[in-house]
């Protein structure tokens, strides 16, 4: 059988996994999503080919004016779990992969069930700042891009010091040099989801999140 959750994101198709589960079952489908993240640590990690498992939310396009090369939609069974006396809801997006839905947008449903989602995951290293829920999954980084914006640069009383402030929409850069008056404000990441139970030896090229739980 197929896989749950068959996706369709701008740029990048989703991927057939060229091998069978069990004798008699046809191929697994796989995700592939555009994740964004903030532009530390540096250099940046993880790289082009690396595994990780990020904890992450679910951004709608008009929540951080997302370029349409970025939007992805995918279908995804919401989860409802209460923590604490607070509502949590958690986006399951097939292959063991969940990501958190921030409360108080319209793009999202209020209620439990299945639905589909459209716009890319965050990776936020603070998650657990704000939700006790962890998210759980894994992918693997297919390419890294940039996300840059118009840089307005205006000096400070320090010689050679500036303060930027950035205007205009937000644009895929996919290498090379930068455009005159631009900064990178997000690295975006072409993330293939691995299925639960796939490759559970972590090597050197596996990244978890910190948790403040273990000191990490």
């Amino acid at each position: 059988m197929f896989a749950d959750i068959l996706n369709s994101c701008a740029l990048r198709p989703a991927r057939t996994v060229p091998t069978r589960a069990d004798e008699g079952r046809l191929p697994r489908t796989s995700t592939t999503i555009w994740m964004l993240e903030d532009l530390e640590p540096f250099p940046d990690d993880p790289a082009v080919g690396d595994r990780c498992e990020p904890t992450t939310y679910w951004a709608a396009p008009d929540m951080l004016g997302l370029p349409a090369e970025l939007w992805c939609r995918v279908e995804a069974r919401i989860e409802e779990v209460h923590v604490d006396g607070h509502r949590e809801r958690v986006a399951h997006l097939g292959e063991g992969f969940t990501t958190m839905l921030p409360d108080a947008v319209e793009a999202f449903p209020d209620t439990a069930g299945r639905t589909s989602l459209t716009g890319c995951l965050v990776r936020d290293r603070h998650l657990w700042a704000d939700y006790r829920t962890r998210p759980t999954g894994s992918g693997r980084v297919l390419e890294r891009n940039w996300l840059i914006q118009h840089a307005i640069r205006d000096p400070t009383r320090s010689p050679g010091w500036f303060s930027v402030s950035h205007d205009g929409p937000l644009r895929v850069h996919h290498g090379g040099s930068l455009p005159p008056n631009h900064a990178v404000v997000w690295s975006a990441l072409s993330l293939e989801l691995i299925p639960a139970g796939a490759g559970e030896t972590r090597g050197a090229a596996d990244h978890g999140e910190g948790d403040p739980e273990r000191g990490v």
